[in-house]
Parts: C-alpha cells; structure tokens; sequence
C-alpha cells in the first residue's frame, strides 16, 4: 500500500518541489534551471534551438553557474554559461518580473564571448519583459555580440514539448521545475503588476548629509516609516518621478523593518528616522517614452500598472486605467 506523501515545511513555507528549497530570487530561479539543463539534454536543445537554428553535435556541453566576470573592476558574477563542443557559448542574464540589466552590465560579460565566432555566441535575457519592451530598451547587440530575449513562460512552454521526449528522471524534474516556476512567475507577475510611484526631491534633508537622489540612484535604497499612510507591504516596483516626469523604475529586490536607518546608511543622523521600511532597489530602467504627471498632485502617491506606463500619455492617465481594470 502506498502511503501518502508527508507534508514539509521551511519555516511556515510549505515546500512542494525540491527547487522551493533552494528559494526564489534570482539565483535560485538560474541554479534550478541550470541544473535541470545539467540532467536534460532534451530541453537543452530546445531552449539553444530558439535562436540558434544550425546543427550542433552536442558531443560536449559544459554548464557554469556564478563564473565570476571579466570586466575591468567587477567582482560581480554570470548567472548560467553554456559552451557547446568549445565552439558556441550562451551567457544566460535571469532577472525577475520586468527588470532588465543595463548595457554597462551587459558589456562587462562579453570579454568571455571574444574567442568565440560572431555567429557561435550569444547574450540571452531570462526575464517576464516582453521582447517588444526589452528590444525599446537595449540594442539587438553589443560589440557585435547579439541579445536575444526569453521570457520564464517560454521556458514553460519548452518543458511542457520536451516533456513526451524525455526518459523518467527528465520527467520528474521537468514537472518539479515547472510546478517551481509557475508557482514563482505567477506571484512575480501579480505583484509586478502593480507600481507604487513617488515623487523624489533633489533637495538634502537637514537631518542627513545625502540627498534624495543619492539615496535612490547612488545607493539603491529608500524608505519610508512603517505604518501611517503608506503601503503596509512594501510595493513589487517602485518608479521616481521628477521634473515634471517619471523618470525610472525599479524593481524592489528585498526589504527590511530597521529600528534607526542610520546603521544602514551612515549619513543619515542618527535617531532621526526610526522603524522605517528599507527597501533595497534593483537598478532602474528608463519608460520607452516621455510620461509626464499629467494633472496630479505635485507630492502625490500613485499606484498603477505596470504595462499602463508603456501604453498611456500620462501618469495620471495610467493611474485612471488601472482604477477602471480593477473595477
């Protein structure tokens, strides 16, 4: 007689997959897939296939995860990178939600793609951003290495056709990987879909010796005191408007409740600001286009979603659509 499964908890996490275990931020997201691609040749190929369609032998394929860059001054690693017989390479970048990474990161990988011919090496994107979106934003390449994009519901997609091809142990790691990322993409996707937008002052308060902006762009933080009329769980995405303008959104990586910000961020007076949200912001990416306020109040807090602010003309434009989608 079968027995039924026991229940397994992380915490008060119940875990239901083996990659759940690992977590789910970003690196976690790439080690699962990464690893699956270790054990399946089968899905592996189809993923290359999607923007490299020539033959390959397939006699030797090597996968590295967190090898560490080779840019001038950068500590920072690459998340997948794939050699196929020492003769293509696959740099895999993998961002959550809509981010993506900036040209200056892009360029600091491509010293490890320079040995390898023009149309044997590639720059892919694993990231929710349409590929209509990414291209607005980045070039198709750069140093004559091309970019291409993936969204994670293509890589889906792609397990669900290898799936008939592959042996037993594929199988199972193909519904464990698939149940992790739906479950991953969908609470990405809902959250993401929401922005919560704030206007910035250039200005430096008198209690610190930072300003605003140096918080947001130089630092990559910002905060706000827990409770009062701010959002009790900190946003997914937070844009910066100013100058009449947004002018960037981020995605929020993680945050915390600290006691003092200033054990966080030494310019800050001490005492001054105390149990305040810190969030800690991805790096920014620019609108396609100009969206300026529209008619809203100069020091207003605006929620709205996400892809509203490629398609309205306004911020207030796009605050109103997403009022009606929710009604």
């Amino acid at each position: 007689m079968l027995q039924q499964a026991q229940a397994l908890f992380l915490r008060d996490h119940q875990i239901k997959t083996i990659f759940e275990a690992f977590g789910n931020n970003e690196n976690d997201l790439t080690t699962s897939l990464a690893y699956v691609l270790s054990k399946s040749p089968t899905l592996t190929r189809l993923i290359i296939k999607k923007f490299y369609r020539k033959r390959v032998a397939w006699k030797d394929v090597a996968i590295r995860l967190q090898e560490l860059k080779q840019g001038k001054n950068d500590k920072g690693y690459i998340d997948i990178e794939m050699t196929v017989n020492n003769e293509l390479r696959v740099i895999f970048e993998a961002k959550k939600g809509w981010a993506l990474p900036s040209p200056e990161q892009i360029k600091k990988y491509l010293s490890r793609l320079s040995q390898f011919h023009k149309k044997k090496r590639f720059f892919v994107i694993l990231s929710d951003s349409s590929k209509e979106y990414a291209s607005d934003i980045l070039r198709a390449s750069y140093y004559s290495v091309p970019l291409k994009f993936l969204q994670w519901k293509t890589i889906i997609d792609l397990i669900d056709l290898a799936y008939p091809k592959g042996s037993n142990v594929e199988k199972f790691l193909f519904r464990e990987l698939k149940e992790y990322l739906i479950k991953e993409i969908q609470m990405e996707n809902y959250e993401s879909n929401w922005v919560y937008v704030v206007s910035l002052s250039d200005k430096t308060p008198s209690w610190s010796k930072v300003s605003w902006m140096d918080v947001v762009y130089k630092q990559k933080h910002y905060f706000y005191p827990a409770g009062k009329n701010w959002p009790k769980t900190p946003p997914n995405y937070l844009a910066f408007r100013f100058r009449g303008r947004l002018q960037s959104v981020h995605h929020v990586e993680h945050y915390e409740v600290v006691d003092d910000i200033h054990k966080k961020i030494p310019g800050i007076k001490k005492g001054k600001l105390k149990n305040h949200y810190l969030l800690y912001l991805g790096d920014g990416f620019e609108p396609r286009k100009v969206i300026p306020n529209g008619n809203i109040w100069s020091n207003g807090r605006l929620w709205c979603m996400l892809d509203t602010l490629f398609t309205s003309k306004t911020l207030k434009e796009a605050c109103e659509l997403s009022k009606k989608r929710m009604e």
